[in-house]
């Protein structure tokens, strides 16, 4: 993902926000939307950077072999229930 590292005055700016928050120019006009992380996500996603294997999660992604939705997987668990 893409990242842009702000001034401390946006970074002021920014830190007291609890909800999603439109971004605009001085001439009003849309940037983005700015959605404050929760510590839990904060916590989760540096868990994530330190312990997920980018370079390897693309070597599957180009690997051409089959992979399987959390949807298609929780179907299948259900049909072996009912079996």
């Amino acid at each position: 993902m893409p990242a842009i590292t702000v001034t401390a005055a946006i970074q002021g700016a920014l830190e007291p926000l609890t909800a999603t928050t439109e971004l605009r120019n001085a001439d009003g006009k849309v940037l983005g939307y700015f959605t404050p992380a929760s510590q839990k996500e904060r916590e989760l996603y540096e868990w994530a950077m330190k312990n997920v294997d980018l370079d390897e999660l693309k070597r599957r992604e180009e690997s051409g072999e089959p992979y399987y939705t959390t949807e298609q997987v929780m179907a299948h668990l259900r049909s072996l229930e009912s079996a």
